[in-house]
């Protein structure tokens, strides 16, 4: 969105006109001239054109050097170049408010303080911005997605007419791209990779957060939804219409109909058309209360008589159902094991920031 938008130029200005009765009346000396206050036409003001804002003028409140690291002075160009990187636009902060800005705009500039005291570590840990390094994250990143996230991923890049080769190709030439991998291999190798998550603390989560793995009974269902006609003014003709015609569709599925080609063929809700009206597995609290209710009042393979929702007309169907139950530890302990290995290992990496900034006396400037 523009919040500077260009005008035309400068209105020209008016002139101020006299009559000739008051040219005339000027003449004699013994009268005092005047100027009959219709005939004066005063100058329109000029229209200014406002000044497109730019990062400079947004940020006037910040300081030429926003921090110091030890002997190295971080300039206000340095960060509004991250701000590009990060997609923001001066009319994006011009539309803030002051107040919000200010708090805004000290926290990226803590953040990226924060950034380059890490990216120097990982470069002393031998973990470089280039190609090379972008590379091997990427390579690192597929090997431990999950089989059924890759397959999604693939299927999206192939939409976009890409694959994972040529995607690769592509991303390790980004520097934001290539300053991200060195960081992350660097806590890979640091930390990650040394921290060690014990039996009993596995077995201590699983027991203190225990609601966490539980899943909820859920069905599976497919439903027809005739939803009225809303370009028809007269709303209640246009729920008759919609109940009539559920109605004559609820017939013909009693009499044997296919539920999914019915489905494809009227249903008002996209599901019809993608996967004849299957919506997959839900829980409780997923779906309108008369929807819900109606489902999981039904047995696998039973049908629902015409249930009314704020969306129309729903006939369902559930197709199977699946009793709560408890993940167990067995099953989810990968899952746990990463989770207190990545919080272990931002810990150590809070603790080896906070030290490297003491030792190196950082310095980050008050906004103006």
């Amino acid at each position: 969105m523009k919040f500077f938008s260009k005008t035309a130029a400068f209105a020209a200005l008016s002139v101020i006109a006299f009559s000739s009765a008051a040219a005339d009346a000027a003449k004699a000396p013994a009268v005092k001239p005047t100027i009959p206050q219709k005939d004066l036409v005063a100058p329109k003001p000029a229209k200014t054109v406002p000044k497109p804002a730019t990062f400079e003028s947004v940020l006037s409140f910040v300081p030429d050097v926003i921090a110091e690291i030890g002997k190295k002075k971080i300039t206000k160009k340095e960060l509004i170049n991250e701000l590009k990187q990060t997609g923001a636009t001066p009319e994006m902060l011009a539309s803030r408010s002051e107040a919000e800005l200010k708090p805004m705009i000290a926290n990226t500039i803590r953040q990226y303080v924060d950034q380059e005291i890490i990216s120097d570590l990982a470069a002393k840990g031998g973990f470089r911005a280039d190609e090379k390094t972008a590379g091997e994250f990427f390579d690192l990143l597929v090997k431990k997605t999950p089989a059924a996230q890759l397959a999604q991923m693939e299927a999206q890049l192939k939409m976009m007419g890409k694959n994972l080769k040529s995607y690769r190709a592509e991303i390790v030439k980004q520097k934001a791209y290539q300053k991200q991998a060195a960081v992350m291999m660097w806590i890979e190798k640091k930390f990650r990779n040394t921290i060690k998550v014990t039996d009993d603390e596995i077995k201590d989560f699983y027991n203190k957060h225990r609601e966490v793995f539980n899943i909820p009974a859920s069905v599976n269902a497919s439903h027809i939804l005739i939803a009225p006609d809303k370009s028809t003014k007269d709303a209640a003709l246009a729920d008759q219409a919609a109940k009539a015609k559920a109605e004559k569709i609820l017939a013909q599925l009693k009499q044997g109909a296919d539920f999914g080609k019915l489905a494809e063929a009227n249903s008002s809700c996209p599901s019809g058309k993608s996967a004849k009206g299957n919506l997959g597995n839900f829980s409780k609290g997923q779906m309108v209360p008369e929807f819900e209710k109606a489902a999981f009042a039904l047995k696998p393979g039973q049908m629902s008589g015409l249930v009314k929702t704020s969306f129309g007309y729903h006939i369902i169907k559930v197709n199977s159902r699946t009793d709560a139950s408890v993940r167990q530890l067995k099953e989810v302990r990968p899952e746990i094991e990463n989770y207190l290995r990545d919080k272990k290992s931002v810990d150590a990496l809070k603790k080896t920031l906070d030290d490297t900034k003491k030792a190196q006396n950082v310095k980050i400037y008050t906004l103006k």
